[in-house]
C-alpha cells in the first residue's frame, strides 16, 4: 500500500505496511460516574473514541553504516509534530497523528551493504479519516446543499454584514428530504465591514468589525449550532443536508467551511 506522509510520497522508501488498526465506525457509547456534591455518584452517557496505531516499515539505504544516525535524525525532523497520513485506498482523505516510536531492525546479509528496516509507528487518537480540502459553499436565502461523509462535522460559518444593513440573520439547517433539521437565531446587525465568526464545533461566535475580532456569544438568541451529518442525508449519495439564511432585513449571505469526515 503506497502512502504519503504530509503529502510527501514514501514509495520508494515504504517496504510494506504492516498494520492499520483501529476503526472508522461511530464511537460507542459507554457510561461514566460523576460525583455530585452532597450526594452519590450518577451515571453519565458520553462518547469514547477508540483511536488507531499506524505502523510502517521502511527501507533506508545510507551511504555508509556512520550515516545510518544522520538519516535518521533528518527522518525525524521530516516527522515533527502533528503529521497528515495518507494511504492509497483513500487519497483525498488524511488521519492525523505523530509518531509514536521509530525502531530500527537490522537483516541478515554482508555488512558492506548498509540497508537496514526502520519501523515507523504513528499514534492517530482521533480515528476519523478528514477532508484532504476543506469543503465551501456560498450561503444565501437559497437554500445550499452541504455534501457530507460517513461521521458528523461541525462547520464554521461566516455571515457577511453589508450597506444596507443585515438585521438579525438566522442560519436554516436542513434535511435532505427539506424538512427544517436546526436553526439558529442570532439579534445583531451586521453593517459594512462587520461579519460574524461562528465555530459550531467550540459553539463560539465572533464578530468582526473592521479586521478586529470579540467575542460575541450575546448574539445567540436560540436554536442550536448546526452540525452535519449524514443522519440528514436521504442517502450516501444524497439529497443531502442544506443550508440557507433569512434575516428580518437586509440580504443575509455568508459562507460555511468544513472538512467531511468518515
Amino acid at each position: 500500500m503506497a502512502a504519503l506522509i504530509n503529502g510527501q510520497s514514501l514509495e520508494d522508501v515504504v517496504f510494506q505496511a504492516l498494520d492499520l488498526s483501529g476503526h472508522v465506525a461511530r464511537s460507542a457509547v459507554l457510561w461514566d460516574a460523576a460525583a455530585l456534591a452532597n450526594g452519590s455518584a450518577v451515571f453519565l452517557q458520553s462518547a469514547r473514541t477508540v483511536g488507531r496505531r499506524v505502523r510502517y516499515s521502511v527501507e533506508l539505504r545510507p551511504a555508509s553504516l556512520i550515516e545510518r544516525v544522520a538519516v535518521q535524525d533528518a527522518l525525524a525532523r521530516r516527522l515533527a509534530g502533528v503529521l497528515e497520513l495518507v494511504t492509497s485506498d483513500a487519497p483525498a482523505r488524511v488521519l492525523l497523528g505523530t509518531l509514536e516510536e521509530a525502531t530500527v531492525g537490522m537483516p541478515a546479509g554482508p555488512i558492506d551493504n548498509p540497508l537496514y528496516l526502520l519501523d515507523l509507528v504513528f499514534n492517530v487518537p482521533d480515528p476519523r479519516r478528514y477532508d484532504v480540502e476543506t469543503q465551501l459553499r456560498a450561503l444565501s436565502s437559497t437554500p445550499v446543499a452541504v455534501p457530507v461523509g460517513a461521521g458528523a462535522t461541525a462547520p464554521r460559518i461566516v455571515l457577511f454584514g453589508a450597506a444596507t444593513a443585515v438585521v438579525n440573520p438566522v442560519v436554516h439547517l436542513y434535511r435532505g428530504d427539506g424538512e427544517l433539521a436546526a436553526s439558529l437565531e442570532l439579534v445583531t446587525s451586521l453593517g459594512s465591514n462587520t461579519w460574524l465568526d461562528i465555530d459550531c464545533q467550540s459553539e463560539w461566535v465572533y464578530r468582526v468589525a473592521s479586521g478586529v475580532a470579540t467575542l460575541a456569544l450575546e448574539v445567540v438568541a436560540g436554536g442550536a449550532f448546526p452540525i452535519f451529518s449524514a443522519e440528514d442525508a436521504s442517502t450516501v449519495a444524497g439529497p443531502f443536508p442544506r443550508v440557507g439564511l433569512s434575516s428580518a432585513s437586509g440580504t443575509p449571505t455568508g459562507v460555511a467551511l468544513w472538512r467531511r469526515t468518515w
